[in-house]
């Protein structure tokens, strides 16, 4: 894993973005308003992106392919709720383990791991396995829980 700043992102429309690298257009449009973080592992680029919006946010974390012309996987943490309240989901830290492990906290109290596959099949063995562990705090009467 090596973390690169060679990307950046042009608001497209509500919701997306081209993403720009080296500030050449590479006419990937991918989710999201603001590149939270990126790095390079392997073969594949690892983007976080948010919507940057003050009172509903989600995460997406997706790979993208060496030459920036497909998202091979997404996995998105929040999303539009559909409580009079929606749940909120900021990213707050994100720790590598090593090539392929990382595991990203969010709104300071969850924990969630993943691992980027090296043998994915779309659809049926996705590229990124995501796993919540639960509150960060060691609660383990939590583990498991999505956030509220």
């Amino acid at each position: 894993m090596k973390q690169t700043d060679i990307f950046s992102l042009q608001p497209y429309d509500s919701g997306s973005s081209l993403l720009m690298a080296g500030g050449r257009c590479t006419n990937l449009r991918i989710p999201g308003l603001d590149l939270l973080r990126q790095y390079a592992t392997g073969n594949i680029y690892l983007l976080v992106t948010d919507y940057d919006c003050p009172f509903e946010e989600a995460v997406n974390f997706m790979t993208i392919n060496k030459e920036c012309s497909k998202i091979l996987c997404r996995k998105c943490l929040g999303g539009m709720g559909i409580t009079p309240v929606p749940p909120s989901y900021c990213l707050s830290n994100l720790v590598w383990r090593d090539d392929f492990h990382f595991y990203a906290i969010i709104n300071e109290k969850y924990r969630y791991d993943f691992t980027i596959r090296r043998r994915y099949f779309p659809y049926l063995l996705p590229q990124l396995k995501i796993r919540c562990r639960g509150w960060i705090n060691g609660d383990s009467s939590r583990r498991g829980k999505f956030p509220e």
